[in-house]
């Protein structure tokens, strides 16, 4: 015979079962949207003609490359070394 008390355990449980689900879904509806071949489709019909930028742009675009960069040194020498040395390619 169910409580009263138990009541609230079962929405509890619903609402999180629930949320599991929309979650489930919104991380397949983006992994669809942002599929790399998509991807690269649109930023090769994006890129530019080859023309010079100006001098703001270049130096933003600059910046977030060199941040970009910044992080992942940080992120390889954080990692422990696997015991493999690195050969450079000929």
């Amino acid at each position: 015979m169910a409580t009263d008390d138990d009541k609230p355990d079962d929405a509890a449980a619903r609402d999180e079962e629930e949320r599991r689900k929309r979650a489930l879904a919104l991380s397949q509806e983006i992994a669809q949207r942002w599929e790399p071949s998509r991807l690269s489709k649109l930023v090769v019909g994006g890129a530019g003609a080859g023309e010079k930028l100006d001098l703001a742009t270049q130096s933003e675009m600059e910046k977030r490359l060199g941040h970009c960069l910044l992080l992942l040194l940080q992120a390889e020498m954080a990692q422990p070394a696997a015991g493999v040395s690195r050969q450079r390619r000929k």
